[in-house]
């Protein structure tokens, strides 16, 4: 399994920072990259699937996926014989900050059918959500809140969870400023 994530610079470069200390801590195998700014927070979130699917072209194993703002606590287990495992957040609303694919044809063809439908104006995760509930062939395992742990709301759902992968939450800081960023720019 290879960890992966990107970053468009900038304060996510420091994001990107703790996360790559947290995964050399724990002796992961990792990927991280940076990759150009597309002018906002909204359009810089559908670079999600075409991101992913790239590094599953890339490698042949299992890919886990994590947003920049991810501290990794200890070392994550996932179990085969799934397609994609995501954590539901309520039991309800997907939440695409921890991610693992199995990277075989049935992911693949579902990370390819991702590209295609993302649109502006969409979360990248309302999409994958959307395009999981037509798609009952694929094999979804549904984390535990621990493999996608929030660090303020998962506390509050959830008091006795002992966190695995840490969200930091940091485009609620930093959405503005990567705006701004970018107007100062051109």
């Amino acid at each position: 399994m290879i960890v992966c994530c990107f970053h468009t610079g900038g304060p996510y470069a420091v994001e990107a920072d703790r996360l790559r200390a947290s995964l050399d801590r724990l002796g992961l195998l990792y990927r991280i990259d940076e990759v150009p700014c597309r002018g906002s927070w909204d359009r810089n979130i559908l670079i999600t699937p075409e991101y992913i699917r790239d590094v599953m072209q890339a490698t042949a194993g299992p890919v886990l996926y994590v947003d920049a703002d991810a501290e990794f606590h200890s070392v994550p287990e996932f179990h085969d014989g799934f397609d994609i495992a995501v954590h539901y957040l309520k039991g309800r609303e997907l939440l695409d900050g921890t991610m693992w694919l199995a990277n075989n044809s049935r992911s693949r063809h579902l990370v390819d059918q991702w590209c295609s439908e993302v649109r502006e104006g969409e979360w990248e995760q309302k999409t994958l959500e959307r395009i999981l509930r037509r798609r009952p062939d694929v094999r979804v395992n549904r984390l535990g809140p621990e493999m996608c742990y929030i660090f303020d709301t998962s506390k509050r759902l959830h008091p006795d969870v002992v966190p695995v992968i840490e969200h930091h939450q940091a485009s609620r800081r930093l959405k503005d400023e990567v705006q701004s960023q970018v107007g100062n720019n051109r």
